[in-house]
């Protein structure tokens, strides 16, 4: 609601309609702003501050989802705040905003690396949590 009440252009998901993180993502895709991810490496150039990042249940690889697929298996969502890069200009690692749960505050996090330091955890992802799809935070019919 402060996005809201700062921004009265911008047009966002209201909370009755889309409280979940498939919800959110869900309404992204009804307005054609929802962009699957197949390969977070060569797709890392969407990371960007704004960003809405969805992603996947811990311990869970997906290959080549569609859409349907995609709503099923998002688990959780963030917004990255902070990027830094490396000296050939490619996403390195991020820093993520992530919305309260019980037993845990609302946080900014930032083990999102290209490289992380876990096997199990996938390149870009949340922990274990693959990166499964992007929009941006406000969405371009907002322009």
């Amino acid at each position: 609601q402060a996005l809201k009440a700062r921004c009265e252009s911008v047009e966002t998901p209201s909370l009755a309609a889309a409280r979940s993180a498939e919800g959110i993502a869900r309404w992204y895709a009804e307005r054609r702003e929802l962009i699957l991810i197949h390969d977070a490496l060569a797709q890392s150039d969407l990371i960007k501050p704004g960003a809405v990042l969805f992603f996947g249940q811990e311990q869970r690889l997906y290959r080549n989802l569609t859409a349907k697929q995609a709503f099923q298996a998002i688990y959780h969502v963030g917004i990255v705040v902070s990027v830094e890069h490396d000296t050939e200009g490619r996403v390195v690692s991020y820093k993520m905003f992530q919305g309260r749960s019980p037993g845990k505050p609302a946080a900014i996090t930032n083990y999102h690396w290209r490289q992380p330091s876990r096997p199990t955890f996938p390149a870009f992802g949340n922990g274990e949590q693959q990166w499964i799809a992007f929009a941006r935070l406000c969405s371009a019919s907002s322009y």
